[in-house]
């Protein structure tokens, strides 16, 4: 029906140019009717297709509640809670999203039915520095996400993967709690530093060097 609509605002603009003033006005006024109906059945409300959906705040064509969404988000969805209820649907772009926010529905969603809410759509960047998708975070939950979980319970996350490198733990909170004690006096973003401290435990478990603190160098060497 778009494809349609685009054909014949496109012939009646090439005919515009090929007429006299008093056709031109006629073909003008032509072509605003198809720009309002054109807006029109963007607006018009499309059969419901997911009847079973929970209310949520309305959004414009195209881009939905996106355009609404507020930096703050956990205000934001605090507030739109009052009005829907404790579970509502916002339209991000031609994304549905479901936003839960009481502790009852979080339970349901995140323990009793945990396997039917596992999987989720791979983005962009997913594909293309995880395999395609296809590493533990992103495979959907069955036999091979199992396996995986596994391997890296038995391989990375056991009692003995975990106490050979309490060296490195330590090491990296003793150099962030150096790092908090020499700029006593001075602002320093806490949060920042813990996760420096935490991704440097991370990547010298994995690659033997730490990414370094603000202030200080990096690509300090896990050996000693």
């Amino acid at each position: 029906m778009y494809t349609k609509l685009f054909n014949t605002f496109s012939d009646a603009w090439s005919l515009w140019w090929q007429t006299g003033k008093i056709t031109q006005f006629m073909f003008t006024i032509f072509i605003g009717v198809l720009v309002v109906l054109w807006f029109f059945l963007l607006l018009v409300k499309k059969p419901n297709k997911n009847p079973l959906l929970p209310p949520g705040p309305k959004g414009l064509p195209l881009v939905g509640n996106l355009l609404a969404l507020d930096p703050e988000l956990h205000t934001y969805f605090t507030s739109l809670a009052q009005t829907y209820g404790p579970i509502y649907t916002l339209k991000l772009g031609k994304k549905i999203g479901i936003v839960i926010s009481s502790p009852a529905l979080a339970k349901e969603v995140l323990k009793d039915q945990d396997t039917t809410f596992a999987n989720r759509d791979v983005p962009v960047a997913g594909r293309e520095a995880a395999y395609g998708g296809s590493d533990i975070v992103w495979t959907p939950y069955g036999p091979e996400w199992r396996m995986l979980r596994k391997v890296c319970v038995r391989e990375m996350l056991s009692n003995n993967s975990l106490d050979s490198v309490y060296a490195l733990r330590r090491r990296e909170l003793r150099q962030a709690i150096k790092y908090l004690y020499s700029r006593a006096g001075s602002p320093v973003n806490v949060g920042e530093q813990m996760f420096l401290a935490v991704l440097n435990v991370i990547t010298s478990m994995m690659w033997g060097k730490v990414t370094g603190r603000k202030g200080q160098g990096s690509g300090q060497s896990s050996s000693k």
